[in-house]
């Protein structure tokens, strides 16, 4: 902490030397690491690891059908019972001449192992669906006391829980940041965390507005909570849009003899 070395190799041997060195202004290692998935301090691995195998498997499996198929297109021509180097004429507008009892055919491929092969192929994508789909299903991690008591805090997805540590992690790169040029505060980082939410955005909005209908929350924070579930864009201000609807008067079929006084 606090000072940087600059090591390259040199001389037939390959031998590490300090090539320069030097002092930084700050007293710790400005260094902000982003995990995939979190295995300990500076350790992760790949989130996504197990559809990688299984993108290999698909390639080397797809490649054994696209060969079977090939071959499986291609009829081999077999002849029974016709003498070794006797000449055949093979074409449309050929007639063949075999001695007696012989017999000339194609031999085709049976396609069973064709089929087996697609459906293999099928059962795999279905695998590599589902292994990209458990980033999104919420998973209880280890939860604090004070956790205990918000289930919500307790159950996230694996995606949630990178998106967050992604989000500390550019905090820190910021902080960092402001310290090089003096700065007392580099900011925050705000992302999209709520993906267990997206998975019943449709129900849950549905929740949403009947929980504003029945009085317990305000309009806005209906629409704010109708934009974290995808429903509405993000774009969308919470106080200009009631501010509009205000304008606009009362929806057709609700307007009452007080309305129109």
């Amino acid at each position: 902490p606090g000072s940087w070395q600059l090591w390259r190799q040199t001389g037939d041997k390959g031998e590490w030397e300090i090539y320069r060195e030097g002092r930084t202004s700050l007293t710790e290692i400005p260094f902000a690491p982003i995990y995939g998935r979190r295995e300990g301090f500076m350790v992760g691995k790949p989130p996504m690891l197990d559809l990688a195998y299984l993108n290999v498997k698909h390639w080397q499996s797809q490649s054994d059908q696209d060969t079977i198929e090939h071959v499986a297109r291609v009829p081999i021509l077999a002849g029974v019972g016709i003498e070794e180097g006797s000449p055949i004429t093979v074409g449309a507008n050929c007639a063949v001449n075999l001695p007696l009892g012989a017999d000339l055919k194609y031999v085709e491929h049976s396609g069973a192992s064709i089929k087996a092969g697609a459906d293999s192929l099928i059962r795999l994508e279905e695998q590599m669906i589902q292994s990209g789909a458990e980033l999104l299903v919420k998973k209880p991690g280890d939860r604090s006391a004070t956790e205990s008591a918000n289930d919500a805090e307790g159950n996230k997805s694996d995606l949630q829980r990178m998106a967050e540590m992604f989000m500390d992690s550019l905090d820190l790169a910021m902080y960092f940041t402001a310290k090089f040029m003096g700065l007392d505060s580099g900011g925050t980082v705000k992302l999209y965390t709520d993906f267990g939410a997206g998975t019943l955005s449709e129900a849950s909005a549905q929740l949403v507005l009947n929980i504003q209908q029945g009085g317990l929350i305000t309009k806005g924070t209906a629409i704010k909570e109708l934009q974290r579930r995808g429903v509405l864009d993000e774009a969308v201000d919470a106080d200009d849009e009631l501010a509009l609807v205000e304008a606009e008067g009362p929806a057709p079929g609700t307007m009452t003899d007080e309305d129109t006084e």
